[in-house]
């Protein structure tokens, strides 16, 4: 396979267009001493003038019109030193155009030469109404100081217009020198080549439905700063199609950046990936200053560093999220509020982002942001956060949730923030009113496994592990004492500095009357109150001494004869309880108890019922 070039030719200079001087100066014509391809190009002096050049005409209209259309004109500035500004426009007329201002900054006045400019349709300064259906004649302008020679110093050639993307490879064995054999050809102006690194004036694609395989690996691709394009310009970049389940495109250690990359006002590009079905690898790329990295569940990105850089969303609808492990995020140019990495997909980012480090940029941004679409248990492991916020719903808190509803629990292992070990007073999360997001830092695992004296297991035996003590005063609620009302058939629970989560369980005893007292599961209110169902008929408030202990486990065993549940378990607090099945025929078993003198190293017991007829 080979290229395909989707830019459509305006002017190759080969045959002489007509010209129309503008300002002060000798006219163009046709110059067969100095082309940037085939055998000619237009040009003319430009000695001591102020935005002049001269029109170009070859009386064939071009529909320019289309969303997203650029116009490229490749520029040639011989006596560059004395260059300060020049200007492109395309029209209907040479009274009825629209004007870019591109500025001598983008030119490379330091060692000259051919560059090719894209200027967007319709993104310009107008005078009159032009008519993008039916564009013939094209500009080229500068301001020169004074050249003190009959040079004919401002040259143009190979002027082209299209739409994203301009060069596209799909097929076999392809690498980025097939798109410069392209470009050698037919002068697009989207890629040149020197001294072993490329430079994108526009955009690429690499694959389609089609099968395709392409090497970039370890190869580096620049971007320039094209500062007269829209702020929001998605014109540079690099798009990849993975729509062939044998497309196999790799750019592992491959290095993509832009012209300024820390910028604020930056033009800058996008590498977006689109299709699931085939491969892309990004092991140990540097990608700095994309406006938009957009990945999904076909790339494999581990140990890849990202930039000052726009969001980095990491699938695409429907599918699962991309591997990511070992990477960093650092100084996200991403607006305050946002997030530097997306995950919107109902996949728990455990193993895909362990060991990621994130660091905030200029904008109170969130670390990560997850979307509507993700699981009710997260995990995060052995990852970094430097310069976020450890406070709760504010821009810049480590993490934002959009969700607004249910509970997620947030669970860290590992992680650090700034060096130091993950807190609740380091960590901040901001949630969207109506969810309850639960964090859970380095978190141990309490499983029981129920079985009979034979060794099966035991399904639907309920198991109740409750706290035993106070852990030396430290420790989750032990027999706290507690006050209780009831409305409607909702027990609210004030137990100052409780510790407790939403959907966590407690043991109520005490209480009078009697309906208080149960493992029941709680609604978080704040940091003193939480609330549970009782009957409505109640008296309120409760009598008697009513306590409250923390049970880690309520529930029945599955089909494996387990229960278990994960929490950030403090030192030397134990656990008491039980486990026990009963049956309404044989067989028939004892109750088990449960003893466990320590839990905070995590509690992996099997539990016995012994027969009883």
């Amino acid at each position: 396979m080979a290229v395909t070039n989707n830019a459509t030719l305006i002017e190759d200079h080969e045959t002489a267009p007509s010209y129309t001087s503008i300002g002060s100066g000798q006219g163009a014509a046709s110059d067969s001493d100095f082309f940037f391809l085939g055998s000619a190009a237009s040009s003319r002096r430009s000695d001591n003038v102020t935005k002049a050049g001269f029109w170009f005409s070859d009386g064939t209209t071009h529909d320019v019109s289309a969303a997203g259309t650029h116009v490229k004109f490749y520029m040639n500035f011989t006596t560059n030193s004395l260059l300060t500004d020049f200007w492109l426009r395309l029209g209907n007329s040479s009274t009825v155009y629209e004007e870019h201002a591109v500025t001598a900054a983008f030119y490379p006045t330091g060692s000259g030469g051919w560059i090719p400019v894209w200027v967007e349709v319709d993104a310009g300064t107008d005078t009159g109404s032009p008519t993008f259906t039916a564009i013939d004649f094209f500009a080229v302008l500068c301001s020169m100081g004074d050249i003190s020679s009959n040079l004919k110093n401002m040259v143009t050639d190979q002027c082209h217009y299209s739409t994203r993307p301009v060069m596209l490879w799909d097929g076999s064995s392809g690498d980025l020198d097939d798109f410069i054999t392209t470009e050698d050809t037919n002068g697009l102006g989207v890629l040149t080549k020197q001294n072993g690194t490329f430079t994108c004036y526009a955009n690429l694609e690499i694959g389609s439905a089609t099968l395709t395989t392409f090497d970039a690996s370890g190869q580096t691709i620049a971007f320039p700063d094209a500062t007269w394009l829209p702020s929001a310009s998605t014109w540079m970049g690099i798009d990849v199609t993975l729509s062939n389940a044998s497309s196999d495109i790799d750019f592992s250690s491959a290095t993509i950046l832009s012209g300024n990359p820390s910028g604020a006002t930056a033009r800058k590009p996008d590498f977006l990936v689109s299709g699931t079905t085939g491969s892309l690898d990004l092991t140990g790329a540097t990608l700095n200053g994309m406006r938009l990295v957009d990945l999904n569940s076909a790339v494999t990105a581990t140990n890849i560093v990202i930039r000052n850089s726009g969001i980095v969303d990491a699938a695409e609808s429907g599918t699962t999220g991309c591997d990511m492990s070992g990477g960093s995020i650092l100084t996200s140019s991403v607006a305050a509020d946002e997030g530097a990495l997306f995950w919107d997909v109902n996949e728990d980012p455990d193993t895909k982002t362990d060991g990621m480090t994130f660091s905030q940029g200029t904008n109170a941004h969130h670390a990560i942001r997850f979307g509507t679409s993700v699981p009710a248990d997260i995990t995060l492991r052995n990852c970094e956060f430097t310069g976020f916020s450890g406070t709760d719903d504010v821009n810049g808190s480590t993490f934002r949730f959009d969700d607004t509803s249910g509970t997620i629990t947030l669970n860290l292992v590992g992680c650090t923030v700034g060096g130091a070990a993950a807190s609740s007073g380091n960590i901040g999360i901001d949630d969207a009113a109506g969810v309850t997001v639960n964090l859970v830092i380095d978190p141990v695992t309490t499983q029981f496994t129920v079985q009979d004296n034979a060794g099966t297991a035991l399904q639907n035996a309920r198991v109740l592990a409750e706290t035993a003590d106070n852990g030396g005063g430290s420790g989750f609620p032990f027999e706290d004492s507690v006050s209780i009302t009831q409305t409607g058939g909702t027990a609210t629970v004030t137990h100052t500095g409780h510790g407790l989560a939403t959907n966590d369980y407690v043991v109520i005893r005490g209480a009078q009357a009697d309906g208080y007292n149960k493992a029941a599961q709680i609604t978080v209110s704040d940091a003193n109150t939480y609330t549970y169902s009782v009957d409505s008929g109640l008296a309120s408030p409760a009598t008697g001494s009513p306590v409250a202990s923390y049970a880690p486990i309520v529930g029945l065993t599955d089909v494996s004869g387990q229960i278990s549940s994960s929490k950030t378990w403090p030192a030397s607090q134990g656990l008491k309880g039980w486990a026990r099945l009963k049956n309404t025929s044989s067989p028939f078993y004892r109750d088990a108890n449960i003893t466990v003198a320590d839990a905070s190293g995590g509690t992996d017991a099997t539990l016995v019922l012994q027969p009883d007829e």
